[in-house]
């Protein structure tokens, strides 16, 4: 019986992931689908403390499935950080990773307009964020 419900539970779960995927887009992912100013929550740990921070993404390059832009942050209301470079490639319909100079992002764009990410770093400041962005600017 236990394995039946577990089943059932996977089934209905891959089913409703599916469709999830499915409702922001029938194809690919195209690079240039991300290009535009993003704007967002960074809520996570650095060195062991919690930070709660907005993002910038301002991609402006893409080139079939790769992209690059500059990424900055912010306490909240504070000055943005100085820009840092970072390249990323679309793997499938919604899902994308990228690279700057000392972590890693790995996201989903959940529509037109929004992405979810999560930005990991290693190291002395190692941290790991959780990112929510709107497109403000194509």
């Amino acid at each position: 019986m236990k394995t039946l419900v577990a089943t059932a539970a996977m089934i209905t779960l891959s089913l409703s992931l599916a469709g999830c995927a499915a409702s922001v887009s029938s194809g690919s992912l195209e690079a240039g689908a991300l290009e535009g100013t993003w704007i967002g929550d960074n809520l996570g740990y650095e060195g062991g403390e919690y930070q709660e921070r907005e993002i910038r993404f301002v991609i402006d390059q893409s080139t079939g499935s790769t992209f690059s832009g500059e990424k900055s942050w912010r306490e909240v209301d504070g000055e943005w950080s100085e820009p840092e470079s970072f390249s990323g490639n679309v793997l499938d319909a919604t899902d994308f990773h990228a690279v700057d100079d000392d972590g890693y992002i790995v996201g989903t764009l959940v529509s037109a307009t929004t992405i979810q990410a999560t930005y990991l770093e290693a190291g002395v400041d190692a941290g790991a964020f959780a990112l929510t962005l709107e497109k403000v600017a194509p």
